[in-house]
């Protein structure tokens, strides 16, 4: 998607569905907040809140494809701990949490490959995060299947 010049903006679990009735793959839905990026940095704020990237919250100019690798680390943590990843009891403690990337801790039921891959999307400095190819890269040395976008 990022190679044909798309941003998402609002990866989470709400926007997945089951690509077959197998329930083996899932795909990415709603591009509502979609961009296409020719590397310009975006103003508008957009997403979910527990799947912002500290760049959105901080109200920063940033670029697309990153804003979507934050959301994947939070939602790959999510779909290991089934809980979310940045939890708040207000929405300000919430953005400083993200900001700082203080995650909630890893459970036993990560393992240190899981724990790398959610660390590399989860970085706070956007220069240093890791890109979608290289998480879908480090996925699929995991075992996990990562096909490209249907045609």
């Amino acid at each position: 998607m990022h190679a044909l010049g798309v941003a998402h903006r609002d990866v989470k679990p709400d926007n997945l569905i089951f690509a077959d009735r197998t329930r083996a793959a899932v795909r990415l839905v709603d591009f509502g907040f979609a961009s296409c990026h020719d590397g310009k940095r975006l103003r508008t704020v957009c997403g979910s809140p527990a799947y912002m990237a500290p760049e959105l919250i901080a109200n920063m100019p940033y670029l697309g494809p990153p804003v979507d690798v934050w959301a994947l680390g939070a939602l790959l943590f999510e779909l290991l701990h089934n809980r979310t990843a940045f939890r708040g009891e207000s929405m300000a403690q919430l953005h400083i949490r993200i900001r700082k990337g203080a995650h909630t801790p890893f459970g036993p039921e990560a393992s240190s490959r899981a724990k790398k891959i959610i660390k590399k999307a989860l970085t706070v400095e956007v220069q240093e995060r890791a890109d979608a190819m290289t998480i879908a890269r480090n996925l699929h040395d995991s075992g996990i299947k990562v096909d490209a976008m249907p045609s």
